[in-house]
């Protein structure tokens, strides 16, 4: 028995219509002949779950609790709207985070 996500069997099996093979073992197979794994469904979403809270816990500034959304040129480090003001980066250029990542 071989698990994969739904959406990456289906991708792998394209549109092909009748016999569809294993990605793993190359078994034939009827297409949507395939059973749901609820456990491992649960695990991925609790993973996904997860990542996004790291994603949200990531992108707040430490000092002050808001989002990350400006870039700080001189220090090369992403800081929020507050940490403009701050002693810390007077006198520096900001770009946004979007601008800076595609820079």
């Amino acid at each position: 028995e071989h698990n994969f996500c739904k959406s990456c069997i289906q991708q792998f099996w394209g549109k092909q219509r009748q016999a569809v093979s294993c990605p793993e073992c190359r078994l034939v197979l009827l297409q949507g002949s395939f059973t749901s794994n609820r456990v491992l469904a649960n695990l991925c979403e609790k993973a996904r779950q997860l990542e996004l809270k790291l994603e949200a816990d990531w992108s707040l500034c430490e000092e002050h609790r808001e989002k990350l959304i400006l870039f700080c040129e001189e220090d090369e480090i992403l800081i929020c709207a507050k940490c403009v003001d701050s002693p810390t980066h007077s006198a520096h250029r900001f770009l946004s985070s979007q601008t800076a990542t595609q820079t």
